[in-house]
């Protein structure tokens, strides 16, 4: 069986930050798309009980995507509604919501209130989920919570989403990976230093770029700050961007840096890749097929009223658009000279969650 984690217990509502209903609202987690049905509940030996007065989640399934799973809970309020919460966010604000009061979660925002069971006179009850192929392959978070006769939660379930088992044997198919999100983007170069690619203002100033960036919403955090995640790729991340006027397209590493800054009033994203100061990852960019080791990029966005981003977490659907709307810096830099460019416009073409 896989092992339960407890975490600490139940926060006071007082020490909570109390959410708007649009803050919690099912469709802002891709786990809204879980269907649970109530289940019925098996005899269990002695031994397999939880302690009576501590609600216990735990499944012995593997959370293949496309199956039906089993997670069960114990030592709920006899004979009462018990609800399933999950959430794929690791960091933000502890989630207190409405549906559930006075119930606080140790969940993070956004979550999904997923469905509903009722226990059985001993306290045992079962959700069914059915789980569905799009699901991003991610560790989900669970949680159960009553509101008979108090304030009930149980631990947290930790439970990784896995690909299907492919059966197909043809050896020309790759699965997708449901992890990535790709932007496509036009811009203008507005200004330009130095003699980037041989070229000089005179040439470049105000003709058109296109191009995209990619990055994968499932690489881990490694910053310990709460309002801010950073997303050092060891892979699967990819840029592109043809200047037209010179006839040049810069390609990226595999391994960029994404920034997601998630503050009360200024939320930012940024794409960066190249050789970056103090850190020894290597990651080559490339000029019409050529390895330049002094080729960078740089992308940054910030909105200022704080509203764009939910969590500190990459997005699965890029929030800038349109994107004149949100001051932004972006240039490519040689080493000979840099490209400084204003987008004129963003188009999301893989999303990696629906």
């Amino acid at each position: 069986m896989r092992r339960h984690i407890a975490l600490s217990t139940l926060a006071l509502l007082g020490a909570c930050v109390q959410l708007h209903d649009a803050d919690v609202a099912d469709d802002s987690s891709p786990l809204a798309a879980i269907t649970v049905t109530p289940g019925t509940p098996s005899a269990r030996p002695a031994d397999q009980l939880a302690p009576p007065g501590s609600m216990v989640l735990s499944t012995s399934d593997a959370f293949v995507l496309g199956s039906t799973v089993s997670v069960t809970v114990q030592s709920a309020p006899a004979s009462s509604p018990v609800f399933l919460i999950g959430s794929i966010a690791t960091r933000g604000t502890q989630s207190c919501p409405p549906q559930l009061a006075p119930v606080c979660l140790d969940l993070f925002t956004p979550i999904a209130v997923l469905g509903t069971t009722t226990s059985d006179a001993a306290g045992t009850g079962v959700f069914s989920l059915s789980l569905p192929t799009t699901l991003p392959l991610r560790t989900a978070h669970l949680q159960a919570a009553s509101r008979t006769g108090g304030r009930h939660t149980s631990n947290v379930l930790d439970v990784p989403f896995e690909a299907p088992m492919d059966t197909d044997t043809d050896t020309d198919t790759t699965p997708p990976n449901l992890c990535l999100a790709r932007v496509d983007f036009e811009a203008t170069i507005a200004t330009v230093t130095g003699s980037p690619f041989g070229s000089s203002m005179a040439v470049l100033r105000t003709t058109p770029v296109a191009g995209f960036f990619q990055y994968d919403i499932c690489v881990p955090d490694s910053d310990t700050r709460a309002e801010v995640g950073t997303y050092d790729h060891p892979a699967n991340g990819d840029f592109s961007a043809t200047l037209h006027a010179i006839g040049v397209t810069v390609t990226g590493s595999p391994r960029p840096v994404v920034t997601v800054e998630d503050f009360p009033t200024s939320n930012t994203f940024r794409y960066a890749d190249g050789p970056q100061f103090a850190d020894p990852t290597i990651r080559t960019m490339s000029a019409n097929g050529l390895p330049n080791a002094d080729l960078e990029t740089w992308l940054s966005i910030t909105d200022s009223s704080g509203t764009v981003f939910a969590s500190p977490a990459p997005p699965a659907t890029f929030p800038f658009v349109p994107i004149a709307s949100f001051p932004h810096t972006f240039y490519i830099d040689d080493g000979n000279g840099r490209v400084q460019m204003q987008m004129t416009s963003v188009t999301q073409t893989l999303t990696p969650q629906p």
